[in-house]
């Protein structure tokens, strides 16, 4: 019997089944890469969009006033972008002074050998005045900077013991400066520091809206009292520069503020709708989102 090969014609069609296969598998892993990427970059933002968020939220629900006490003056300031809102605000909040306990462990020996007997029985204080804004990380990696325009923000929390605030500084201005100026029980003025930290990047848009119990502003700039609520929004896009965005809020009730008078709350109500309506300090916020 002949042995016969394979005609020109078979080879030809083998290939191209051969090709067709490896073509439809190709895009089908192309395909399920594509999903995979864009999962992946989803749940980053979520994850970094939720830190942003709860901690702010944390902070505003320990919020610490008292009514009449112009140390602990609530503060915020709207800043609409092109780009998206790039809100400040600045409050005193209660934190827990004892050590993070793992931290604490990690630190040397040595490092506590250091600590003098004053610095080591110094006890830690429970209030502490904190900034939220955004601005350049300009300690991010270079990569991060490369950007001809628009580089991405980065939510900065900043944090002193100097409560007070000077009635004519704006939050922009005690953190360029990084220190608070408080008056002492000496009645000398001193030099507090201010530290600040990043705690997400690629933030698009931070936008703070208050409540009085009865409207939303876009701003408040009654420095009585704070207002009763505040809602808290805050915008994430991807770090590929894709244009994938994510929104997160929420809405946190400052409980102390119950312990303000009604005369105290009508008045500063009448205020800022004044004020609002005044066109100073930015619209009303049209209600809450």
């Amino acid at each position: 019997m002949k042995n016969r090969g394979f005609t020109l014609v078979e080879l030809m069609t083998a290939i191209t089944v051969l090709v067709i296969i490896s073509g439809t598998a190709y895009a089908a892993f192309q395909m399920a890469l594509r999903v995979y990427n864009r999962e992946t970059t989803r749940v980053i933002l979520i994850q970094n969009c939720r830190n942003a968020v709860n901690q702010i939220a944390n902070d505003l629900s320990n919020t610490y006033i008292v009514e009449g006490d112009t140390d602990l003056q609530f503060m915020a300031e709207d800043i609409p972008k092109d780009e998206g809102e790039q809100d400040t605000v600045t409050f005193v909040t209660l934190i827990d002074p004892r050590p993070d306990p793992l931290l604490a462990q990690l630190s040397s020996e040595l490092e506590t050998a250091e600590l003098t007997e004053e610095e080591a029985t110094q006890p830690q204080t429970d209030l502490v005045r904190v900034f939220y804004y955004l601005k350049i990380d300009e300690e991010a990696d270079e990569a991060t900077l490369n950007y001809d325009e628009n580089p991405p923000l980065s939510l900065f929390r900043a944090k002193t013991t100097g409560l007070a605030l000077s009635g004519n500084e704006s939050i922009e201005e005690i953190i360029s400066r990084g220190t608070v100026t408080v008056t002492t029980a000496s009645g000398e003025e001193e030099e507090v520091p201010v530290e600040e930290i990043a705690i997400a990047d690629h933030i698009q848009s931070l936008d703070f809206k208050y409540s009085d119990g009865e409207e939303w502003y876009e701003s408040w700039d009654n420095t009585e009292r704070p207002p009763k609520a505040v809602q808290v929004i805050v915008t994430v896009t991807d770090e590929g520069g894709k244009g994938i965005t994510l929104t997160q809020s929420t809405m946190v009730y400052l409980t102390l503020t119950a312990n303000f008078s009604d005369e105290e709350q009508a008045s500063s109500s009448s205020g800022q709708a004044g004020a609002q309506s005044g066109g100073s300090g930015g619209g009303q916020g049209g209600g809450q989102q």
